[in-house]
């Protein structure tokens, strides 16, 4: 069969990217019907099955197994991108799992895998999360993915089963070759089925509201993979990512009747998006009139039950070209602006706390050229102080180490009338590209 083929022919390019086993893992096997991975690390579990056992041997296993093929012990980046993690309830119990993946997209492979302690033994289950994203309704037990290539687009519904093993609800494969659909295939349990028994039984089982988690998504809690963030994992001071903690968001109302305001006084849509700069359980709002040289953002906050404007001095908006860089783990924004002829540029690096925006670092580099069009010099500087090339080099690789996300304009949900505002705010921004 046409989809079976290409379903094969899918996995072996998932293979390249599988998450393989440690040399001190007792088991590898080979789950065929969730056609992923999993490798069980035996623990020591003589105390109570506690959460300070959980955070230990998920910061064990991390620590001394090579995550991806190819990779040492301890070797959690590439030149490209690093590995992020987060700690999530994924099933109904009260021991969350960890979800591990990259900060950057890269291809699309299945790049994610999840951790789970199951009776003093780490789960890994994976690879999974096609574009290096996956979708799961917290402590429903349910995973879900979709993936278009080779002319096949699916969608995989999958649960955690009793060994903390992935394992497959039901899925579908629609045959589109360049796009034009020619007909669906489906199936329940690993069986082909009938459109009507494949809608009831998805009806049947996946039940909730799904949420994302992506390696490089602002809306999770998530930390990067280094010798600092497994000691806070040790130490039980990881964040875990609850939606549920997450849903009370009275800003989200105040951010909608600003925008009806707004609707009014511009002859042109709007471009929206709810952000999240500083971790602090309130959403920003990002408002792009253009994507221009000239257009960065409005940015606003809701403090002390009140929208509050982010423009300080010399900052109306933030962004150029209609985008700047999120910069969440630091609770910062980021973006360069050419300087005319295209001679230089302005960086700047900026801080949110406590619903105020401050510049924290503003870098120039000029460049000088001869009337023949030779490079004659160049000078940087620091706050109005000349430093030197270096120095302005080493102040923008002290931020690439954060977990970044681009928000433009393309991305950003389009309102021209009050009836778009709720689509617009009904979720966190995540980018398009």
């Amino acid at each position: 069969m046409y989809y079976k083929k290409a379903k094969e022919l899918l996995l072996i390019c998932m293979a390249s990217a599988v998450l393989t086993s440690c040399g001190n893992a007792v088991l590898v096997k080979e789950d065929s019907k969730s056609e992923t991975n999993t490798i069980v690390e035996e623990i020591d579990d003589s105390e109570d099955n506690n959460l300070q056992n959980v955070y230990n041997a998920y910061a064990d296993y991390l620590e001394n197994n090579p995550l991806y093929e190819g990779f040492e012990v301890g070797e959690y980046e590439t030149y490209e991108t690093k590995l992020a993690f987060s700690l999530v309830y994924i099933d109904e119990d009260d021991i969350p799992e960890l979800i591990i993946g990259w900060t950057k997209l890269l291809a699309n492979t299945s790049d994610i895998c999840i951790l789970k302690y199951v009776d003093g033994n780490i789960i890994s289950s994976g690879p999974i999360g096609h574009y290096n994203s996956i979708m799961y309704i917290p402590r429903k037990n349910v995973l879900s993915e979709s993936n278009y290539n080779l002319g096949i687009c699916s969608n995989w519904y999958g649960y955690l089963n009793d060994k903390g093993e992935l394992s497959t609800h039901c899925e579908s494969y629609e045959e589109c070759p360049e796009g034009e659909s020619l007909g669906f295939t489906y199936y329940v349990k690993g069986e082909e089925v009938s459109e009507d028994e494949y809608n009831n039984y998805y009806d049947a089982v996946i039940d909730g509201e799904f949420t994302g988690w992506s390696g490089n998504n602002s809306s999770n809690t998530t930390y990067i993979l280094n010798e600092e963030s497994l000691e806070l994992l040790r130490s039980g001071e990881v964040e875990i990512d609850d939606p549920s903690k997450k849903s009370n968001h009275p800003e989200v109302e105040a951010y909608s009747e600003l925008l009806k305001g707004m609707l009014q006084d511009v002859d042109e849509p709007l471009r929206v998006a709810l952000i999240t700069i500083d971790n602090d359980n309130t959403y920003e709002l990002a408002v792009f009139q253009g994507n221009a040289h000239i257009d960065g953002a409005l940015l606003y906050s809701y403090r002390d039950n009140e929208v509050v404007s982010l423009a300080i001095d010399g900052f109306p908006e933030y962004g150029s070209y209609g985008s700047f860089e999120l910069l969440q783990n630091l609770g910062m924004i980021s973006y360069s602006y050419d300087r005319n002829g295209g001679a230089g540029e302005y960086r700047f690096y900026l801080s949110l706390a406590n619903g105020k925006m401050t510049l924290d670092k503003g870098l120039q580099a000029d460049i000088t050229f001869t009337e023949d069009g030779e490079l004659k010099e160049n000078k940087y500087y620091l706050d109005g102080q000349e430093i030197t090339g270096e120095e302005y080099e080493s102040i923008i690789e002290s931020y690439e180490a954060s977990l970044s996300e681009i928000v433009d304009y393309d991305s950003c949900y389009e309102i021209m009338k009050e009836e778009d505002i709720p689509e617009a705010l009904s979720q966190e921004y995540y980018s398009i590209d």
